[in-house]
């Protein structure tokens, strides 16, 4: 079974793989510092989330009619990191691509730490005409998706 969360303002829903929406519930509510929960829709990767800051989660099991969730994805792709946007995952700005080699296990638990702990983060993007960065303040980061290569 899948479970949609809707976080905050962003209109994203994001496919969790679990199988007890009441479990994931109770785990939100319950939690004291970032969780870190497996999605598979619109982007695939690990969503890092830190209820707190979200404001509100809506957990809604799929309807099963129908229901087939669409992987805003390209085909071929660069490790990406998603944050909340007005518009949510979109084919054209789903995220921002990170350097190839960027050890993404490593920034999962850097942005769980800087949650945590109300830190800043800098993180290295991809050079796109020049060097860049994306500064993330731990402390009002409602979530973000670390996500592997598209294959």
């Amino acid at each position: 079974m899948n479970i949609i969360l809707v976080i905050g303002t962003d209109p994203a829903e994001w496919v969790v793989q679990a199988n007890d929406l009441d479990a994931v519930a109770a785990q939100l509510s319950q939690a004291t510092g970032a969780l870190i929960l497996p999605v598979i829709s619109p982007l695939a990767g690990q969503l890092v989330l830190s209820a707190g800051a979200a404001g509100t989660v809506a957990l809604n099991a799929p309807s099963g009619v129908g229901w087939n969730p669409s992987d805003c994805r390209r085909p071929q792709g660069p490790q990406i990191l998603y944050i909340p946007t007005l518009t949510g995952a979109t084919r054209s700005r789903h995220g921002f691509a990170l350097p190839p080699g960027t050890d993404l296990d490593a920034l999962t638990q850097d942005i769980v730490m800087g949650m945590n702990d109300g830190t800043t983060l800098n993180v290295p993007l991809a050079p796109q005409e020049g060097d860049a960065s994306l500064v993330l303040q731990g402390a009002g980061l409602a979530y973000a998706v670390v996500c592997p290569p598209a294959k």
